[in-house]
């Protein structure tokens, strides 16, 4: 017999888990995309002048197209910081959402207001995808 597989520990980094290789594969997958933005063609370390008058660099990270950082075998793009921001915006948004009533939630059957049910209907989790090629056409 074989030996059992042990599944990755993921990392815990700025509050989010990832699987240990993409530390690796994001440098990969700026390398590939010859560091340059996929959707505004930015190219890493250019300068540019922020809203507020500043000189800053562009600075390009992995991002998620499936928006899951757990993945060994995530797809990856290239994308500045900012539009890596736009195109995890929408999930953010949805999470807050998501959190903020959880909240709400939590402290209703806290203080006794609310039934308490292992009935996962009510509630479901919600699962966040974006194609990238509506993102890249809608910005």
């Amino acid at each position: 017999m074989g030996k059992a597989k042990v599944p990755a520990k993921l990392i815990l980094y700025n509050g989010v888990l990832y699987h240990p290789n993409f530390f690796h594969r994001r440098f990969q997958c700026i390398e590939i995309f010859k560091h340059t933005c996929q959707h505004c063609g930015k190219k890493q370390g250019d300068e540019y002048i922020t809203k507020n008058g500043h000189k800053s660099k562009v600075i390009l990270q992995a991002a998620h197209l499936d928006h899951d950082p757990w993945n060994k075998n995530a797809r990856l793009i290239a994308l500045c910081k900012s539009c890596h921001l736009k195109y995890d915006g929408p999930m953010h948004g949805k999470k807050a959402k998501q959190t903020k009533r959880q909240k709400v939630v939590q402290k209703q059957l806290d203080a006794g207001q609310l039934q308490f049910s292992f009935d996962d209907t009510e509630y479901p989790v919600i699962e966040v995808t974006f194609p990238i090629t509506q993102f890249l056409q809608s910005h």
